[in-house]
């Protein structure tokens, strides 16, 4: 039985976080610290030393993570982005007797298309480049199948599937993920926001969410870091959307989350997604084509190191970005990639599936099924699925799926 307060967790947190998963309580990635309360004072840069220290921990830890596999047929996920190009390098300096073939999801979506960069990184590393085309109409053949073997209802694991799936036809023996450069070097624009919030502003008021499931409630706050916390992690539209839920976010937040620091607090809900949700949204489709997975970035010594540093001295990948441009001669287009918060990637928008009729025929939601699980207005944001989509339809839509194919 999938219990409904996951459900709306799912539907809140657009993944699957504080209930682990929806569908079971395997966890395919391993336990990682959390960021001590003690933020350092300084430095807000990092001096020639702690770069070179940061260049040895970077090997190091792909190094040991890839031991046994010395001799063996690797397969990396490249998007062309900073963290998995970083990861390319890496793996070519550190394995040398390995075979290491490098796989590119393609959403043949020309304003999201990172492929021109996947490109410049096999190129730049002297990897061979597979493509993998993952455009809607291509995802329908696997639905169900990635849905079902993955129990997940994020959609985004079924392109990574696909991918995986190609590596295992390939005879690959070990898939490779640059999961964890993000969380560990501040990437996300929410770390960026941190710096940017205002003191004053509308938030729901999580303390009575469940009194409000028709109306959208929202409290002037003040000074309040836990509500713009709140307001971001955990938004409330989706609570009037599914039945019998007695999520209380704000005391989820109060036993998984809170810190001292705000920073802390945001720190470790990403390190919480990384280890949680995203890791194993990946590892999952891993597994189910008989892969392992090895993700270099969550080694200890890496991650206990980057926990240390000074929230400013790691925003938006500074201290990676520099090792790549003097000491690793990367491409400067690959560099700088992101480095003004100009995020190029898919991104999970719901766009390209939504520009695909085929595919949003494909997963047009049962109505009377959809009446189990969903308010009234839950059911009538099913019903415009197929002339008006959102993310949020979207995402409601595959858990009607996958709860059917399970």
């Amino acid at each position: 039985m999938i219990d409904r307060n996951a459900l709306e967790i799912v539907l809140q947190m657009g993944g699957e976080m504080f209930g682990r998963t929806v569908f079971g309580t395997e966890h395919l990635t391993p336990e990682i610290p959390k960021l001590s309360n003690e933020i350092a004072s300084e430095p807000t840069q990092l001096d020639n030393a702690e770069l070179s220290l940061l260049s040895d921990l970077l090997f190091e830890a792909v190094t040991d993570s890839m031991s046994a596999f010395e001799n063996k047929k690797i397969g990396l996920a490249l998007s062309g982005g900073v963290d998995s190009s970083l990861l390319l390098y890496l793996l070519r300096q550190c394995c040398k007797n390995a075979d290491v073939v490098a796989y590119h999801s393609d959403w043949n979506y020309p304003p999201k298309s990172e492929l021109e960069f996947a490109k410049l990184a096999a190129e730049f590393t002297d990897v061979p480049l597979k493509i993998v085309d993952v455009s809607p109409d291509k995802q329908i053949p696997h639905l169900d199948e990635a849905l079902s073997r993955t129990k997940t209802i994020s959609y985004t694991t079924v392109p990574v599937y696909m991918v995986f799936k190609k590596m295992a036809d390939d005879g690959i023996d070990v898939a490779v993920n640059a999961l964890g450069l993000d969380e560990l070097f501040a990437g996300y624009t929410f770390h960026r926001s941190y710096y940017e919030r205002r003191r004053f502003r509308f938030v729901p008021y999580s303390a009575f969410l469940l009194k409000y499931r028709i109306v959208q409630a929202a409290a002037r706050r003040y000074g309040s870091d836990k509500a713009w916390f709140l307001a971001h992690v955990a938004p409330h539209y989706a609570t009037r959307l599914v039945k019998d839920s007695h999520v209380d976010i704000a005391r989820l937040y109060e036993e998984n989350l809170k810190a001292s620091t705000m920073w802390t607090s945001m720190h470790n809900f990403l390190l919480d997604a990384m280890a949680y949700n995203w890791g194993n949204l990946i590892a999952r489709p891993a597994h189910a084509n008989g892969l392992e997975i090895i993700f270099p970035y969550l080694h200890n010594g890496l991650i206990g190191k980057c926990l240390e540093y000074h929230p400013l001295a790691k925003i938006n990948k500074a201290p990676v970005r520099e090792l790549m441009r003097s000491r690793y001669n990367f491409p400067e287009e690959i560099a700088r990639r992101g480095e003004t918060w100009d995020k190029v990637g898919w991104g999970g928008t719901g766009t390209p599936y939504f520009q695909d009729a085929s595919y949003m025929q494909a997963i047009d939601p049962d109505p009377t099924v959809a009446k189990e699980w969903f308010t009234d207005h839950g059911v009538r944001k099913l019903s415009e699925l197929p002339t008006k989509p959102t993310v949020l339809a979207l995402k409601m839509a595959l858990f009607l799926r996958t709860a059917e194919i399970v």
